[in-house]
């Protein structure tokens, strides 16, 4: 009987190193085909565009995979393409808004994804249409220096238009020509003939601490505009000047590339310093940020007012009115 048992203990044994072996075999069978499973729903979910989630699925393989290297690189990369694709959407949000630039800068971040190239492509088209558009309904009133700078937008954003190119130069001829007749007609005024004095029954006073503008009409204050002048690091010149007597010294709007903003209802006191609206992008959209610092030091030195009081001040100040800036 002793002898009987010492053999079974071996073979009990043995039983018990087998059905471990067969456990441990099937769980790393069950792995490989989990790992798999993972992988699989992955590039199915990429392929669906459902970057977010072939990323965690990717990330769950991981732990499953021998080549974890190759794994994490598919993680990083739908990772990446489930950000840029965020920002795609965002970008087209904008061109749906007709806001294209702030689209392309936008979407200039996000190429990775497949479809952000035509939308880039169609924003600009878009953006250089409309603008092409306006250059040339301002031309036709001769609003040239206007038209220009709607151009200067567009070479800008595409250096290689030949279409705004030529535009430009056909403009800047116009506006030489103009003043080559201008100053025609000046040189036959009679020697002895004194030039006409502008005067004005309007002042104009813009205190800079109160953030207002008054006007006064035979020394009666007749209007009080709230104002933004320039801020502390480009603040408005003070003193005394005069509203520009030049043609050119008024217009219905410009755009600075330079500073990504335009505004309507110009008028010129000294240099480059003008009253104008509050500002607009290079869409022609009032920026909602900068109307809301109405009241405010905000410029880069020019005064600003609201769309109407500078229409007002625009239709209403004769050049040569005497402005105080204190």
């Amino acid at each position: 009987m002793l002898k009987t048992k010492k053999k079974r203990i071996p073979i009990l044994i043995l039983c018990i190193v087998i059905s471990s072996l067969s456990f441990t075999i099937g769980a790393y069978f069950m792995r490989v085909k989990a790992n798999n499973d993972s992988i699989d729903a992955a590039k199915m979910a990429f392929a669906s565009e459902d970057y977010l989630v072939a990323a965690k699925l990717y990330s769950d393989s991981i732990k499953y995979s021998k080549n974890t290297k190759v794994i994490n690189t598919l993680k990083n990369e739908a990772e990446q393409l489930n950000t840029a694709k965020e920002t795609f959407n965002l970008g087209k949000k904008l061109a749906d808004d007709k806001d294209y630039l702030k689209a392309i800068e936008i979407l200039n971040s996000a190429k990775i994804y497949k479809k952000t190239q035509a939308l880039i492509d169609f924003c600009k088209a878009a953006y250089i249409q409309e603008n092409l558009n306006m250059a040339k309904d301002y031309a036709s009133k001769k609003h040239f220096s206007d038209a220009i700078l709607l151009l200067e937008s567009i070479i800008t954003l595409d250096s290689n238009n030949k279409t705004a190119i030529n535009l430009k130069t056909t403009y800047e001829k116009a506006i030489a020509y103009i003043k080559v007749e201008k100053d025609k007609s000046i040189e036959t005024v009679k020697i002895a003939e004194k030039p006409k004095i502008l005067t004005s029954k309007y002042k104009i006073s813009v205190d800079t601490s109160a953030q207002k503008v008054e006007v006064y009409e035979n020394e009666k204050l007749i209007k009080t505009m709230v104002c933004s002048t320039g801020t502390d690091a480009s603040s408005t010149p003070k003193g005394n000047f005069k509203i520009g007597l030049k043609e050119n010294d008024r217009g219905y709007s410009f755009y600075s590339p330079k500073y990504g903003q335009g505004a309507y209802y110009w008028v010129r006191f000294w240099g480059d310093y003008l009253f104008h609206s509050i500002p607009f992008d290079a869409n022609r959209k009032i920026i909602p940020q900068e109307a809301q610092k109405l009241g405010q030091k905000a410029s880069h030195g020019c005064v600003r007012l609201s769309m109407e009081n500078a229409k007002w001040l625009y239709n209403t100040i004769p050049p040569g009115t005497a402005l105080v800036v204190y």
